[in-house]
């Protein structure tokens, strides 16, 4: 059995591969080497961690030099390119949620079968 930790980690793993294959390059420049899972609301955030909307896939470079080191700007960005996002986000974001081993071995299990499933998004 896995602990709750490492099922996390797995968890956390799987779903940014399936976050950086369903966009296929980064929303900002269009890029599509270095890809990083970038969460929108900070993944502190139990309850949007794993929640799709709050994910985009960004380069290296404009998720640790540009999302990160000025979130103003990648805030407003993400508003105009994603228009009511911020309302979702905001609103889910202070709803509590808790996710306990059964829930993320099921989740587990959604994202490692959305990940085998990728193509069909683009067939």
């Amino acid at each position: 059995m896995n602990s709750r930790s490492k099922l996390v980690k797995k968890l956390d793993k799987v779903f940014s591969k399936f976050i950086r294959e369903r966009d296929r390059s980064c929303l900002y420049c269009g890029k599509k080497e270095n890809l990083q899972c970038a969460h929108i609301v900070p993944r502190t955030y139990l309850n949007l961690r794993w929640d799709e909307r709050n994910c985009i896939t960004l380069c290296y470079r404009h998720h640790l030099y540009w999302a990160h080191k000025d979130p103003l700007e990648f805030t407003a960005w993400v508003n105009k390119k994603f228009p009511g996002l911020e309302e979702y986000l905001n609103k889910k974001k202070n709803e509590h949620v808790k996710y306990d081993k059964a829930k993320i071995e099921e989740l587990l299990e959604v994202y490692l079968d959305k990940v085998k499933n990728i193509d069909r998004l683009y067939d």
